[in-house]
């Protein structure tokens, strides 16, 4: 196993010693180094020439072909078996090749791998970590890589430096010029198509983050007009990459409008009607009516979080706690974000469940009732070990779907409902919101109130929205909210459990839970969740 730790270079002179002198110092020494210069005007070649023998340096004299060319023609002169890309104000730690050589030995047909990085400043000072670097190697499928990187959070799972890919992949797969600022994003997208990934969450690798760099020399409408057309890009191109899912084309399409936006908005301050231009090539009336129509939302949302009385829900305090669900699914939707944050508190929440959801496919096709009840308690009872709560915490009361009571109506099924929180006692009990548009979510919150007063019990009532946000609710009160921001850790479970109910279909093709539609879904998938305290 050999590996080429290749250095593109333009005008770098600033940096580039530190670059090389980091490869230099690995432990396990890279079989070449070659620096590929794409005809710097400043003395970066003669800073370069300096390490010679220890390294090869070529120069492109018909540059400068831009950073994109620069990085291809680098691959092109390497020879190894794996090659890293460093770039010239970026670093490496003494044990990246080290421990890449170690974990790749032990998964020989895997032809890429990562460590994150930490992000340093001009002068070399680290300015933060990422908080998932728990040291453990993963092997990623090629969707799973991609879910990671665009979701992990910031920073970034990986970026540049840190990276080994083999030689024989960019016979397949190359960096693609017309991806413009994102084309190291671009190739991460698709790589995964051609190989497994392997991952080791330990940072080995240096970011340096300065105004010199490729984007931190740019004018803010200039970086806009840049990422506004490699969105684009992404966006028309998201249908050749089997990797991609509904939910990704959807972000590309809503960071496009995002800063189609931000260039109308640099228009207006600056006056320079070539902005206008710019932006106005790439609009679709319909799809940036609906980006602004979620911006009015999120904008919405902001303002609850701002106006919060109650401030963040004390999570800790929340003593022996009961979810109720009108149907499978809205506990996680409402409250997932919570329930994986009370298990990791050792308070696992009970979790009752009314119906069985056996409605979710009426007017859909003939698939039976009972084998959607069946199929759903399943789903409830795999996002329940998704979020780490024992099976023993779910109760499923059998209510029928589409007519929970708003009170007590003298059925075994409420009877049994009124004996599980008898025996539970909870000292908390969160319930859909009043304002939730569905008549079985407005009748879970009434009957839970009328058989709490019926047992005269005083416990701490939040109600938890799930289609609230989908049907515009705005007589909301504001100063009972409080809420919770969840950790990486806490959303992935969350969306983890989400994805498990969304993405297994019924014979039909449609999932069991229904046509949810997906701006339900994004709404329901953000990295906060608001409660109302009744």
């Amino acid at each position: 196993m050999t590996f080429s730790i290749i250095i593109p270079t333009y005008n770098g002179s600033k940096y580039v010693a530190q670059a090389i002198e980091s490869v230099l110092a690995q432990t396990r020494k890279p079989d070449e180094i070659i620096i590929s210069d794409d005809n710097s005007s400043d003395n970066t070649v003669e800073i370069c020439r300096k390490y010679v023998p220890y390294v090869k340096v070529v120069v492109n004299k018909n540059g400068p072909s831009g950073f994109v060319n620069g990085w291809n023609n680098a691959i092109a002169y390497a020879t190894s078996d794996f090659i890293s890309i460093l770039h010239q104000d970026d670093l490496l730690a003494p044990d990246f090749l080290k421990e890449a050589e170690k974990a790749l030995s032990e998964n020989p047909d895997v032809k890429h791998f990562f460590v994150p990085c930490d992000y340093i400043d001009g002068n070399g000072k680290i300015i933060r970590t990422p908080d998932y670097c728990d040291g453990s190697t993963r092997r990623l499928t090629g969707r799973e890589y991609v879910y990671e990187y665009r979701h992990k959070g910031e920073p970034k799972l990986h970026r540049c430096p840190g990276v080994i890919t083999a030689r024989s992949i960019f016979s397949q797969c190359k960096y693609r010029e017309e991806a413009g600022h994102i084309a190291d994003d671009d190739f991460f997208y698709r790589v995964g198509n051609f190989t497994d990934i392997l991952g080791l969450y330990k940072p080995l690798a240096f970011y340096r983050e300065h105004v010199g760099s490729e984007t931190g020399h740019l004018m803010q409408s200039q970086l806009v007009r840049r990422l506004l057309h490699d969105m684009d890009f992404q966006y028309r191109n998201a249908h050749f990459n089997p990797l991609f899912d509904e939910k990704i084309k959807e972000e590309f399409k809503y960071w496009k409008n995002k800063y189609i936006i931000r260039l109308f908005v640099y228009s207006l301050k600056s006056f320079k009607i070539d902005d206008v231009r710019c932006a106005l090539n790439y609009v679709n009336i319909l799809d940036l009516v609906r980006y602004l129509s979620g911006y009015c939302r999120q904008f919405v949302s902001q303002l609850v979080k701002n106006l919060m009385g109650g401030g963040k829900l004390a999570s800790n305090n929340l003593g022996k706690v009961l979810i109720v669900a009108p149907h499978p699914d809205d506990e996680v939707f409402g409250c997932g974000g919570l329930i994986a944050r009370l298990v990791k508190m050792d308070n696992a929440p009970h979790v009752a469940i009314l119906t069985s959801g056996e409605g979710s496919h009426r007017g859909c096709c003939s698939v039976a009732e009972m084998n959607i009840a069946k199929a759903r308690k399943d789903l409830a009872l795999r996002a329940a070990r998704l979020l780490g709560v024992p099976e023993k915490n779910y109760s499923f009361i059998g209510l029928p779907d589409g007519s929970i009571p708003g009170e007590d109506d003298g059925s075994d099924e409420v009877n049994n409902l009124r004996e599980l929180i008898k025996d539970l006692n909870p000292d908390t009990i969160f319930v859909p919101h009043s304002g939730e548009g569905w008549p079985d979510h407005i009748n879970a919150a009434k009957l839970i109130r009328a058989l709490v007063r019926e047992l005269n019990m005083t416990p701490t009532l939040y109600e938890y929205a799930v289609w609230m946000w989908y049907y515009n609710v705005w007589n909301l009160n504001w100063k009972s909210t409080c809420g919770i921001s969840l950790t990486d850790e806490e959303f992935k479970a969350k969306q983890d459990a989400i994805a498990s109910y969304i993405s297994a279909a019924a014979p039909c093709g449609y999932p069991w839970v229904g046509r949810l539609p997906q701006l339900f879904i994004e709404l329901n998938s953000r990295k906060n969740e608001i409660f109302f305290k009744a």
